[in-house]
């Protein structure tokens, strides 16, 4: 019986693709269908996979096949600084998180590349502390800030990330695992906010402006922004634009304003405040509690035991949540993870012959049949 065929590669090539994906040996080993031993072989000494090993490999670490056949690993920026608390070193970043952020990074090259767009006009400051930083947001986005007021928090997220995307960010979302990291942002050319679709609208509103803070300091990076808890003063930068977030959404007079703060001054129920005003201000409760604790309306017994309820309320709904199996059509999926901005850029490179069918459905995530029908989405308020 005749050898299977193989194929020369660079044991460097195999062992950059691996760790850049953050994939251990042994799970590697697994999805290529070979025994660790054998990979930790082809990564020390010379890799000689055959064809289909080739294929299982350039599959399990996302990467093109062509990949593994050039002369050495090619240069790659460095992940985001992460600002998540306690910090992780990049090499805990999981694989989905690397992954989502490599396709950040792609299709900000590709929008660079292929879109009519305007320079976003971000403003930049040094001065970290909260008050000035919110107060930089409140001047950039008066008119969001008003418009999303007393909206459901879906209707809320829409037009953030719409008013964003007119000012030439792009918004992505990408689902990401809860524990590690709820938003990430990328600067340069083209500013980008990744937020975790996994999150409820609420908190991914508050992941926006916690995003647009790090932006303005030109600090972007991988956070797990925190509606309530101040984070370990070791982290200043994302304490403060936590702070920033929550300052920004619920300003302290229109806060101190509203009638069921009133009835909390006068002894009145937390949690029966919290819904009221969270709706109000289309934020969480988790917002609201921290804003009146903030204004020491909310004392911290009150701001213990009631966030101690919200998290088993949490917990509770999760639950429920893993219950249901949800079905979103590939077009639907395309459009919000991707945004208008970047779906309406590659639709309009495609229209005008700038890129091909196989280009517009490799950029947008589908197959060229759904393509119109992304077409209606877009085209329609």
């Amino acid at each position: 019986m005749a050898d299977k065929p193989v194929l020369k590669i660079s044991p460097d090539l195999f062992r950059w693709a691996r760790t850049s994906v953050g994939l251990p040996l042994v799970v590697a080993a697994k999805r290529i269908g070979v025994k660790p031993d054998k990979l930790e072989e082809w990564e020390g000494e010379q890799a000689f996979p055959t064809p289909r090993q080739l294929e299982k490999a350039a599959d399990a670490y996302k990467r093109p096949v062509a990949t593994f056949f050039l002369p050495e690993p090619p240069e790659e920026p460095p992940l985001p600084i992460d600002f998540r608390t306690p910090a992780l070193t990049t090499r805990n970043f999981s694989t989905p998180t690397r992954l989502a952020i490599r396709r950040a990074r792609w299709l900000k090259e590709v929008y660079a590349e292929i879109g009519e767009n305007r320079r976003a006009n971000i403003p930049h400051q040094t001065d970290s502390r909260p008050e000035s930083l919110a107060a930089v947001i409140q001047g950039w986005l008066p008119k969001t800030l008003s418009a999303v007021r007393g909206r459901q928090p879906d209707d809320a997220l829409r037009v953030w990330r719409q008013s964003l995307e007119d000012d030439g960010l792009l918004v992505f979302q990408f689902s990401l695992p809860a524990a590690d990291a709820h938003a990430f942002s990328l600067a340069d050319d083209v500013p980008t906010i990744v937020l975790n679709s996994r999150d409820s609208y609420s908190r991914r509103i508050f992941s926006i402006v916690h995003e647009l803070a790090h932006l303005i300091l030109r600090q972007p990076g991988l956070c797990s922004p925190s509606e309530y808890v101040d984070l370990d003063g070791s982290n200043q930068i994302e304490m403060r634009c936590n702070a920033a977030a929550a300052l920004a959404l619920v300003p302290d007079g229109d806060l101190a304003e509203q009638t069921p703060v009133a009835r909390l001054r006068r002894g009145g129920d937390i949690s029966e405040a919290l819904e009221p005003l969270a709706r109000a201000f289309a934020v969480s409760r988790e917002v609201i509690l921290r804003r009146l604790f903030d204004l020491e309306i909310v004392s911290r017994q009150g701001f213990r035991r009631t966030i101690e309820l919200l998290r088993r309320e949490f917990e509770e709904k999760q639950k429920l949540k893993k219950k249901r199996k949800i079905i979103v059509q590939p077009s639907t999926k395309a459009v919000s993870q991707l945004g208008r901005n970047f779906v309406t850029n590659v639709l309009s490179a495609h229209e005008r012959g700038a890129i091909s069918d196989s280009d517009v459905a490799e950029y947008l995530g589908v197959r060229l049949h759904h393509v119109d029908k992304i077409q209606e989405l877009v085209g329609t308020d």
